[in-house]
């Protein structure tokens, strides 16, 4: 039991530490009611700072705002602090962005849901203080709310606790908008623009304070009706089925890699397959006789070359006669094959169909890819409707058709909830160097399948 002191403490029960820290543990708790709350016991060394504490519990308790988790009590007892909140039965927002790619309107409700939140905790004097993905929690309504606010941090410096806040905030919507959809918009589409506002705080390009406000201007205005409804209604739907549904882990298949090619006939072959010896003794016998043939046609060529006007200069053909060396030297000319000049054919990686998969699509989003350059494309996977949320995976094969070599990248991971038709999502694989390439999306579950291939380079031969 936690200690006396609080009318709202004493009744609880503790069921078990979550974390613990220097200066301080959190539980899960249950009250009367059955409900589940979260608890914070608080012992900081300082006697400063725990009368800091004490004094603002009350002032948690009585704070509200729609995008924070309420606390409901406070109070101390034998030097130690305790804080109890709801517990936000959503879905923290790291899992989200684990299984899903967002669409800008989401990424937009996100935003001005962890942006309204840290303002009213800035404007009140309080602070967040841990500020992450893993404080932001997405609730069953499509709701945004912070969570374990104002429980850590420097609480003799307040300045210095909302940049630290800020600082958090750029860095969690730089992490949002990586796992945004890029479906290619117009420029003066209004999604682009919160597109770009994630993306500069992503890249932290300017002040902290004035990227925040970008990016709440932004997905001020992309949540214009019905865009914020509607938001809120999917978010709302994949929250629930992601406590609904038991998301099974990404088990790849195996995909099959093209076989090398097989090398050209005027390859040289290896010493050990040239001079390796013959078990038979008649194969000695052979083989030293095709060597004597072999030194005396050497020493023929050589003494054709220090003699210019030598039969030998018959090999060379003249116009309108064939290579064929003299009647009666015993020697055959080579037949050369011909270097290949002209691109390879793209290997075929795996079906374009397999299994819950009905077909895959790649599209480059900046018109042409080129090699040794960065190429922005969104991988369509179709499926047919399951009963239960598939994890759909995918990597990029880069073939290089002059070498026929090829790498594979990294690509996405979705999930798939039950009864959908498809999912997709926006990557930038970086391709090698190289003269002629082709890129190819395929999947590795829930079952092996490959997209067409998207050309880069020019269309000259090799």
């Amino acid at each position: 039991m936690p200690p006396e002191g609080s009318a709202g403490l004493s009744a609880l029960v503790l069921v078990h530490r979550r974390s613990r820290w220097a200066t301080g543990e959190r539980w899960t708790a249950r009250d009367p009611a059955g409900r589940t709350l979260d608890v914070w016991r608080l012992t900081p060394e300082e006697d400063a700072r725990r009368r800091q504490w004490i004094e603002l519990a009350p002032e948690l308790v009585r704070f509200r705002h729609p995008n924070l988790v309420p606390v409901v009590a406070g109070g101390e007892r034998d030097g130690a602090t305790w804080i109890v909140s709801e517990a936000d039965g959503g879905c923290p927002l790291r899992r989200l962005l684990v299984v899903a790619t967002l669409t800008p309107e989401q990424a937009a409700l996100i935003t001005a849901g962890v942006l309204g939140g840290l303002r009213a905790l800035h404007q009140a004097g309080l602070w967040h203080g841990g500020l992450d993905d893993r404080t932001v929690h997405v609730g069953e309504t499509g709701q945004v709310r912070l969570g374990a606010w104002s429980l850590r941090g420097d609480m003799r410096d307040p300045e210095a606790r909302r940049s630290a806040d800020r600082e958090a905030a750029v860095r969690l919507l730089g992490r949002l908008g990586r796992s945004t959809r890029r479906p290619g918009r117009r420029p003066a589409d209004r999604a682009s623009v919160i597109l770009r506002a994630l993306e500069a705080c992503g890249a932290e390009a300017g002040e902290m304070a004035v990227l925040l406000d970008e990016a709440g201007q932004a997905a001020a205005a992309v949540l214009r009706e019905p865009a914020g409804e509607r938001a809120a209604g999917e978010l709302a739907a994949l929250v629930g089925m992601l406590d609904r549904d038991s998301l099974p882990r990404p088990t790849p298949a195996q995909v099959p890699v093209p076989a090398a090619p097989p090398p050209p006939r005027h390859a040289l072959r290896s010493p050990a397959a040239v001079w390796a010896p013959a078990p038979h003794p008649a194969r000695w016998v052979a083989g030293g006789l095709a060597l004597l043939v072999i030194v005396a046609a050497a020493g023929a060529l050589l003494v054709a070359a220090r003699n210019p006007h030598s039969a030998a200069v018959a090999i060379v053909p003249r116009p309108g006669r064939s290579a064929s060396p003299p009647p009666g030297t015993g020697l055959r000319a080579p037949t050369p094959s011909p270097l290949p000049t002209g691109p390879r054919q793209v290997p075929t990686l795996a079906p374009a169909a397999a299994g819950p998969i009905t077909g895959i699509e790649i599209q480059p989003l900046e018109g042409s890819c080129q090699p040794n350059a960065t190429c922005p494309v969104q991988v369509t996977v179709r499926l047919a409707p399951q009963p239960s949320a598939e994890q759909v995976t995918w990597s990029f094969h880069v073939f290089d058709r002059c070498t026929g070599t090829t790498n594979v990248l990294p690509g996405t991971s979705v999930t798939a909830l039950a009864g959908w038709a498809y999912v997709y999502g926006t990557s930038w694989p970086e391709l090698s160097a190289g003269h002629l390439l082709a890129l190819v999306a395929v999947t590795e579950s829930p079952a092996a399948a490959a997209s067409p291939a998207v050309l880069a380079g020019g269309s000259s031969p090799c």
